[in-house]
C-alpha cells in the first residue's frame, strides 16, 4: 500500500509549537500538510508520526480531535519512529512529508511516486540531494516542497546497519541517499510541464516567525477558507511577482543538516 508519514512535534529550535499554529483561522499548519497531502489520487494512508515526548500529547490531541491517524515513537530516533507508523499502517510504499512544509502538492507526489515506478528508482526525492556530498544532483525546486518516496523496506534495512551513524536515525533516509552505489537515486527536475516549479532560490518551508509570515500571507491571499484550492505553482507564482513577499524570508540563513535535527 501506498501511504505518507507526516513527522510533527511540538518542539522546534527557531519556531516552537509551529505545526499547531493557524495559518489561516480554522486551520493550522499540520492540518494544512494532512490536508494537501490528501489531493494525491496514490495515497491509501496518511499517518501524523509524533514522539512519545508528553509536549507532543497536545499533537495526539489534535489529531483525535480531526480524526487523523497517528503513530506514537522516539522523539529523536526518527528513523524507527517512521518504520512504525508504516508498520503499524501498512504502508510498503512510503511518501515521506514534514510538518512544517505546507506548500506540497497532490500532483507533484503522485508525480514521485510515478517517476519511481517508470525510472525503476529506488529511492527519489525532490530536495533532499543538497544535504549530501555524496549525490551530485541538484535541488531544482524551492525550499519546502520537500517529497521523498521510497519503499519501507529501506529504512527496515537501514535500522539494521551495523555502523549506522546517529545523524542517520534522526534524518531517517540520509543513510539511503548519502552512501554511494546503495540504492538507484532518482532526483526530481523542475522541467517540462514541472518547469513552472524551478525557483530554488525561494523558502517556502516554515522554520522560523519570518517563514510563517510569508505562508499566512500566500494562505490569506490564495486559500483563506480552502487551503488545498490552489496549485504550488500559483504559490510560487504570487512569491514571485511580488518582491515584497520574497523580502519577508530571504535573509533567513538556511539550515545545514545538523540543525535540522
Amino acid at each position: 500500500m501506498i501511504g505518507a508519514t507526516i513527522e510533527a512535534r511540538i518542539s522546534s529550535t527557531r519556531l516552537p509549537g509551529k505545526v499547531l499554529m493557524d495559518v489561516v483561522p480554522g486551520w493550522t499548519l499540520l492540518d494544512i500538510v494532512v490536508a494537501r497531502a490528501e489531493c494525491s489520487d496514490q495515497l491509501s494512508s496518511i499517518v501524523v508520526a509524533t514522539s512519545t515526548n508528553p509536549a507532543d500529547d497536545a499533537i495526539v490531541a489534535h489529531c483525535e480531535n480531526k480524526g487523523y491517524s497517528y503513530f506514537r515513537g522516539d522523539e529523536h530516533d526518527v528513523l524507527k519512529r517512521v518504520i512504525g507508523a508504516a508498520r503499524q499502517f501498512g504502508i510498503t510504499t512510503l511518501v515521506r512529508l514534514t510538518g512544517d512544509n505546507p506548500l506540497i502538492d497532490g500532483k507533484i507526489i503522485d508525480g514521485l511516486i510515478e517517476m519511481r515506478e517508470k525510472g525503476n528508482f529506488d529511492y527519489v526525492a525532490t530536495t533532499m540531494m543538497g544535504h549530501s556530498e555524496n549525490w551530485d544532483a541538484e535541488r531544482t525546486v524551492p525550499r519546502g516542497v520537500s517529497m521523498e518516496v521510497l519503499a519501507t523496506q529501506m529504512l527496515e534495512e537501514t535500522d539494521k546497519l551495523d555502523d549506522l551513524l546517529p545523524l542517520e536515525r534522526e534524518a531517517p533516509t540520509f543513510a539511503c541517499y548519502d552512501r554511494p552505489g546503495r540504492y538507484k537515486l532518482g532526483a526530481f527536475v523542475a522541467e517540462g510541464k514541472y518547469a513552472c516549479l524551478a525557483h530554488p532560490e525561494l523558502r517556502l518551508t516554515v522554520d522560523t516567525p519570518e517563514d510563517m509570515s510569508l505562508t499566512k500571507t500566500i494562505f490569506s491571499k490564495l486559500g483563506p477558507k480552502d487551503p488545498t484550492s490552489f496549485s504550488t505553482e500559483k504559490a510560487i507564482a504570487l512569491v514571485m511577482n511580488n518582491e515584497k513577499l520574497r523580502a519577508i524570508n530571504a535573509d533567513v540563513p538556511h539550515k545545514v543538516m545538523s540543525e535540522i535535527l
